[in-house]
């Protein structure tokens, strides 16, 4: 019973009062990148961690204590997405993306980059069995520079990728990872 109350909870997390403020510029870019939203119920948010922190992971100093939960973490999504549908991950920011090379769920390449500000951002992209990987080094919610335009660009090259990917929009489960 506490099993499917949890799943119901995960299943209507976007349905109910999700953290608009991180969800929001992601779901954005899942749309104009993928077709895809969160709102929409065609794609999903997955966590390296499926625990969650108090302080959040950016304040955790221990780092001990952050390489134990991912390595808790990481088998529980390695099973994810053995199991599931899911054939795209995004990959929000250079944190995630470095937790994703160095836990090896993924070999990443720099595939190009993006203009950002005075500055660049890096693409990357990768895949493991049937799971394509996309991912930039810049946080949308909070990286110094992110504009419209960026926000735009960056859309352009996800869907750029989807569509090289061949891609079924139908089948696509886009997810981004934190």
């Amino acid at each position: 019973m506490q099993v499917a109350e949890v799943f119901r909870d995960c299943a209507e997390y976007f349905h109910r009062n999700p953290y608009r403020r991180w969800f929001d510029p992601l779901d954005s870019l899942l749309d104009a990148g993928t077709g895809t939203s969160y709102y929409r119920g065609n794609a999903c948010h997955l966590d390296l961690v499926q625990w969650a922190t108090d302080p959040v992971w950016g304040r955790i100093k221990d780092s001990t204590v952050r390489r134990a939960l991912l390595e808790d973490g990481v088998p529980h999504l390695r099973a994810q997405l053995r199991q599931e549908s899911i054939r795209l991950v995004l990959l929000n920011g250079r944190t995630v993306v470095r937790q994703v090379q160095r836990t090896r769920i993924a070999d990443l390449a720099q595939v190009g980059v993006l203009p950002l500000g005075a500055t660049t951002c890096a693409l990357f992209s990768g895949q493991v069995e049937h799971v394509q990987f996309l991912g930039w080094s810049a946080n949308l919610q909070s990286s110094f520079g992110v504009s419209k335009g960026f926000r735009r660009r960056l859309g352009e090259w996800l869907a750029e990728q989807v569509a090289e990917g061949r891609f079924n929009r139908q089948a696509l489960t886009a997810t981004s990872v934190a």
